[in-house]
């Protein structure tokens, strides 16, 4: 196996060691500049050692699918092609591309074999969410707060870029909300108060962005499904005022509406003392 020296010199093409040995095949290294210093590609080969097989593995192939400008639809080689053209054994590049297709990057289709997925990290990212509760007990605290912090920047962009499709789904939702409300609704007010919220984050232009906010929003309303409905009718009239600042494109008034409903929406977990981690009132 080689060491670190030659790992350095080899710098036109990053050969990941594995536990079980060298893995051959040259990887893309689309992320290192020509100006890369030794220290900083050694850092990062370090880090990819400290992976398991199938982690290190998706990087590449992630890579293989962007450098080959292949998109949704498109067939990838059988995987024993596959395999020859980055360099790695059938087991390994199998558990990678079940990793990827857990994300919807790729697709398996029985017969016929693996194909490019289309990626929406605002859906394909939910299953998280229970992940997160259950695993790094998290409180609704710690929830909200990141949605604070994050949401009215969500707001903010999408007041300046959301598309005349993204607006109608938006005035629809909120349509959908207010009837709910009439009817006291509550388990349908909180289907379409979900819903706003993630148009709004589809609608922002960012990405990562979009995903986190899925994320925290899945994590919030899986805590959440059971507490007493807040207000609706003032909960109705909040969202009213973001969907508002959106559809005139005040970017500034959007930010401070969703701030507001958010600093709004702890203000009242803690003046009911609800404990959403356990599932009962404090």
């Amino acid at each position: 196996m080689a060491d670190s020296e030659s790992i350095i010199r080899d710098k036109t093409g990053l050969k990941m060691y594995l536990d079980h040995g060298a893995l051959e095949g040259e990887i893309y290294k689309s992320g290192f500049e020509s100006g890369t210093t030794d220290r900083e590609f050694l850092d990062h080969v370090s880090s990819l050692q400290e992976m398991n097989t199938a982690e290190r593995i998706v990087p590449v192939l992630v890579q293989y699918i962007r450098k080959e400008g292949l998109v949704p639809g498109d067939q990838l080689p059988p995987e024993k092609k596959l395999g020859d053209i980055i360099g790695i054994g059938h087991r390994a590049l199998r558990e990678a591309l079940i990793i990827l297709r857990s994300i919807g990057l790729v697709i398996a289709r029985p017969g016929k074999g693996w194909y490019v997925g289309k990626f929406d990290p605002v859906k394909n990212l939910r299953f998280i969410a229970p992940v997160l509760q259950e695993f790094c007990q998290s409180d609704w605290r710690e929830v909200m707060y990141s949605r604070l912090a994050n949401e009215p920047v969500i707001a903010y962009l999408a007041a300046k870029s959301i598309s005349a499709e993204g607006l109608k789904k938006l005035e629809q939702s909120l349509a959908e909300m207010d009837k709910a409300c009439q009817e006291k609704q509550s388990r349908r007010y909180r289907h379409y108060d979900r819903l706003f919220h993630q148009i709004i984050s589809e609608e922002c232009g960012n990405g990562i962005l979009a995903m986190q906010s899925s994320m925290m929003a899945g994590l919030f309303y899986s805590m959440t499904w059971w507490a007493p409905e807040r207000n609706m009718v003032y909960s109705v009239a909040e969202h009213k005022r973001i969907f508002e600042a959106i559809l005139a494109g005040d970017a500034a008034a959007a930010e401070k509406a969703m701030a507001q409903h958010l600093r709004d929406g702890i203000d009242w977990f803690e003046k009911h003392g609800v404990d959403v981690s356990s599932g009962q009132d404090s």
